[in-house]
């Protein structure tokens, strides 16, 4: 159950221990939180007053302290937090790591800042308790995502790495969508670079699962803001990925294509796309959300800046395309060919594969 609560934050207000929203105004919390607010406005008890008001009045009925403003964390809260991170219920241990993560992005010191983060890298690193690990993994994933200094981040980069290879699922899960943010945010070039190898690292190397999470997680970035010469590392593992015997790691792959295709990479990268995508659309015995995400890749390549004699390679396959039994690889064939006719290639090459009578999908026709 969530309880999402409207209204106008009292000036200077800052909350810690719940998850907040960055939208003026509305304030989501934590499970804990939830419930006991939800109890609280089921027992009637608002008298019409706003939300924050009846929060700050009812503080001893709902349990809550240190409601606003915080100034530092003593070394026993934080002793305290990290039992609870190790917790053996994920819940409890959820709702730990989202108050550590609202602490760090408080108005607190940046040298406690700085000790929580690292309390969480070295907890990260616990051989003995993988509770610990999953709890301060979730606690980082939560704080990548959050406001704080580039140097905190530069901190999480090595350890999060470190963790794609934990034998727990889990843990590996959050340090990869750690990262994920991580890679899109403010660290160094250097940083980034390092993240998108280690998944590509993965991708070559781990298990099912961790191929898996790093196909899907390149396959992300791929569509991120980051530099094109970043993308561009991603290129060729992914088309090698393509031949991966896990069917979640293709779909991982294609779609990363699709993504890069797409983006700024250079038309050298764009170009080495081509010939694997054609490969894929046309095996019929491969899963059909594969081939749809090559065919995608093939009309935004089409429309590219790639070599003419490349863009006449695809005719061929989209013309088959034409054909095939799924509805979505035959419009992307269509919205291809027509722009092919509509574009600068040879009118004996249009009059061949008779281009001209080609109509847009009905639901893309122009008025």
């Amino acid at each position: 159950m969530v309880v999402s609560i409207a209204g106008n934050t009292p000036s200077g207000l800052k909350v810690w221990g719940f998850r907040i929203t960055d939208h003026d105004g509305v304030k989501t919390f934590d499970r804990k939180t939830r419930k006991l607010a939800a109890e609280f406005y089921a027992d009637d008890k608002t008298n019409g007053a706003s939300f924050w008001e009846n929060l700050e009045n009812s503080r001893p009925l709902l349990n809550i302290k240190h409601l606003f403003t915080r100034k530092d964390i003593s070394e026993e809260e934080l002793k305290d937090r990290f039992k609870l991170l190790g917790n053996e219920d994920e819940d409890i241990r959820d709702d730990a790591a989202c108050g550590l993560n609202d602490i760090v992005g408080s108005n607190i010191s940046a040298g406690s800042k700085t000790r929580i983060v690292s309390s969480l890298v070295k907890a990260l690193g616990d051989k003995d308790n993988w509770h610990l690990r999953d709890g301060a993994a979730l606690a980082l994933e939560y704080i990548a995502s959050s406001d704080i200094s580039s140097d905190l981040k530069e901190m999480m980069v090595d350890p999060l790495i470190k963790a794609l290879g934990d034998e727990k699922p889990s843990v590996r899960s959050h340090a990869a969508n750690a990262l994920e943010d991580l890679a899109t945010s403010d660290v160094s070039p250097a940083s980034k670079r390092k993240i998108i190898h280690a998944f590509i690292k993965a991708l070559k190397n781990g298990d099912d699962d961790a191929r898996n999470l790093a196909a899907d997680t390149l396959g992300y970035l791929a569509q991120a803001d980051i530099l094109a010469n970043l993308k561009e590392l991603m290129v060729e593992p992914l088309i090698e990925a393509l031949n991966d015997s896990n069917l979640q790691v293709r779909k991982g792959a294609s779609y990363g294509l699709a993504n890069l295709s797409l983006s700024d990479i250079s038309c050298r990268y764009r170009s080495k796309i081509v010939d694997p995508a054609i490969k894929i659309f046309r095996n019929k015995n491969e899963d059909a959300v594969v081939r749809t995400q090559a065919v995608d890749a093939m009309e935004n390549l089409v429309k590219s800046d790639i070599s003419k004699d490349l863009k006449l390679a695809m005719i061929e396959p989209f013309v088959e395309a034409l054909t095939d039994n799924n509805i979505d690889i035959q419009n992307s064939a269509k919205r291809s060919l027509y722009y092919l006719a509509n574009s600068d290639i040879p009118d004996d090459i249009k009059i061949k594969y008779d281009l001209r009578s080609i109509q847009l999908p009905r639901t893309e026709e122009r008025e």
